[in-house]
């Protein structure tokens, strides 16, 4: 990962690959507030959009900061328990 500021600012989650998305029945990232944070494959199939390459717009306040944020999404990703609520499309 490019090093990353912690001043405010936007990112984007871009998707490299063409390919037709896989999408996973249960969702690795941690529970938030005692809410789930899987989305059923149905409405992520509906909400796919053929071609894209951008999958999130993110917004890092000035408190959080950019570093902060993206860590937070990767880590909300990857099970840990994170407050990351708009990544759990991807």
């Amino acid at each position: 990962m490019a090093k990353l500021t912690t001043e405010h600012g936007n990112y984007l989650v871009l998707r490299p690959s063409m390919a037709p998305p896989q999408f996973l029945k249960v969702n690795p990232a941690h529970w938030h507030k005692g809410e789930n944070p899987t989305v059923p494959v149905a409405i992520l199939q509906l909400n796919w959009i053929e071609g894209a390459t951008v999958l999130y717009i993110g917004k890092a306040e000035p408190e959080e900061g950019l570093r902060r944020q993206v860590t937070d999404l990767l880590k909300f990703g990857h099970g840990e328990k994170r407050a990351h609520w708009g990544g759990r499309f991807i």
